[in-house]
């Protein structure tokens, strides 16, 4: 008899979590982020709590001094273990902070590893993705893929050779491994992303990470030609009476800030058909 197993995913990687005591000396740890470095040396430092859930947990300005002081310790973090192993020693520049011991595992990509990273070292991460998983996360688990299609179908009807361009796959030569790109041209660069409700913030926040990362990768990498504009185009839910809804304004608001400090951008949108011309706008130029 004939056994076949699932192939083992090939993409190793390590993490560390970054865990904060909120109240000194009460010996309670609670893990915001982490340190994620594949095999091949590939960084990231992931964060599993918005800003606004740090503000919703402590309070406006606890939460705001305690959003500052993880920044910080996560640019001092990917400062130095972008240079060193991850098993190195490093000590947090803000007291209250620490670093967890190095785990090792394997996924399919880095989007997935920092999923799973945060599935076996936060709470927060952890629960939720249970919640979400219970709410029925199956229809919203597709969202950026159902976004990125129709926004195909819709450069497509309108100009057919940057159709031709999405779904890039770029080999990183120095970091030994493949990215999916969304949409590359000679002169522009594309992620897609998607968050379909406020209670789906959680998931699409580490996508956000990863794809912003990948961008970022894109344009260290070794090519002939560099897209001069990279950029995320997020879908967000249509506004009820004019109006955003104020958590999903905020996300928006995070994401961008956070791809400002990479030199990347961000176009939010709700209508597929505005991403496109955005697009065919963009690609043209």
């Amino acid at each position: 008899m004939n056994t076949e197993f699932p192939r083992l995913p090939d993409f190793g990687f390590s993490w560390r979590s970054l865990q904060v005591e909120p109240v000194r000396l009460s010996g309670e740890r609670i893990t915001l982020a982490a340190i994620v470095k594949s095999d091949e040396g590939a960084l990231l430092v992931p964060r599993f709590a918005s800003w606004e859930k740090l503000r919703n947990l402590y309070g406006e300005k606890y939460g705001r001094e305690l959003e500052k002081a993880l920044s910080i310790c996560l640019t001092k973090a990917e400062e130095h273990f972008r240079k060193s192993p991850i098993f190195a020693e490093w000590l947090p520049p803000i007291e209250g902070f620490y670093l967890g011991d190095p785990k090792h595992s394997v996924a399919n990509d880095m989007t997935e590893a920092i999923m799973v990273a945060g599935r076996h070292s936060s709470s927060i991460s952890l629960a939720s993705q249970l919640m979400e998983t219970a709410s029925g996360s199956a229809k919203t688990a597709s969202a950026p893929e159902k976004w990125t299609s129709r926004i195909i179908e819709d450069v497509g009807e309108q100009c057919s050779w940057i159709a031709n361009c999405f779904n890039a796959r770029v080999d990183l030569k120095a970091a030994d491994m493949q990215i999916k790109i969304g949409l590359l041209t000679e002169h522009y660069a594309a992620q897609f992303e998607a968050v379909s409700s406020p209670a789906a913030i959680p998931k699409a926040l580490l996508r956000a990470q990863a794809k912003l990362w990948q961008l970022d990768m894109l344009r260290e990498g070794d090519f002939l030609f560099k897209p001069e504009h990279c950029e995320l185009l997020l879908e967000i839910p249509r506004p009820r009476d004019g109006v955003i809804h104020n958590k999903i304004r905020k996300f928006v608001e995070e994401i961008a800030y956070e791809a400002q400090k990479k030199e990347l951008g961000v176009f939010a949108t709700s209508s597929a058909t505005d991403a496109a011309r955005h697009v065919i706008e963009k690609a043209a130029a």
